[in-house]
């Protein structure tokens, strides 16, 4: 399996054990549908997290890293598909973040296609979720915990054990996926300086 493939089903994975712990979020648009109309996006940091991974879910259902908006009040612009759907994640927790409100955004579900001034600029405040307080909870013991076997041995229920080892999983996979991302980021820039210059050169991440 390369890279590539690895990484989109690491993604996919993500995904999925965040609908397993938070059932209001929707089960659908977990893949963007084609469509040729595009809109402009700025997306604002307003989660009070230093750094903001905005990413968008491919048609395999996978997440493209678009871009990171590294601090509270500042945001990125892009120019998508109406269909496209983002997610925000907390890199350092593998947390979900939400935009303007809803745990998938898609512009297409809050402005009318046909009468829509696709000059304009759609705002997209990302903010955290008001968690309930069993969410808030694990979300504090997590934080504690190292692996499994740190949960393992904590006198709670089973039921309250998986979820915690669910919360686990997504953190490390957020994390492996932001490494991948990185690497494969470092050589693009390699190459493209090889190119110019003619011998890579060293960059610091």
């Amino acid at each position: 399996m390369d890279s590539i493939t690895s990484y989109e089903n690491m993604t996919k994975e993500y995904l999925q054990i965040h609908k397993s712990l938070h059932n209001n979020c929707p089960s659908h648009s977990l893949k963007t549908s084609s469509s040729k109309k595009e809109v402009t996006l700025r997306f604002w940091n307003g989660s009070k997290e230093h750094f903001v991974m905005v990413c968008s879910i491919s048609d395999i259902g996978s997440l493209n890293l678009l871009n990171f908006i590294e601090m509270e009040n500042c945001y990125t612009q892009s120019q998508v598909f109406i269909s496209e759907c983002f997610v925000f994640i907390d890199p350092v927790t593998g947390d979900r973040l939400l935009g303007n409100n809803k745990c998938i955004y898609r512009a297409e579900s809050e402005i009318d296609v046909d009468s829509f001034d696709y000059n304009k600029v759609i705002q997209v405040h990302i903010q955290s979720p008001l968690y309930s307080l069993r969410n808030l909870s694990l979300r504090v013991i997590r934080d504690s915990c190292e692996d499994d076997d740190d949960v393992s041995d904590l006198n709670v229920p089973i039921s309250i054990q998986n979820d915690l080892k669910k919360c686990i999983e997504a953190q490390d996979i957020i994390r492996q996926s932001v490494n991948w991302q990185v690497e494969q980021l470092h050589k693009i820039l390699n190459a493209d300086l090889y190119f110019y210059y003619g011998k890579p050169c060293d960059m610091a991440f």
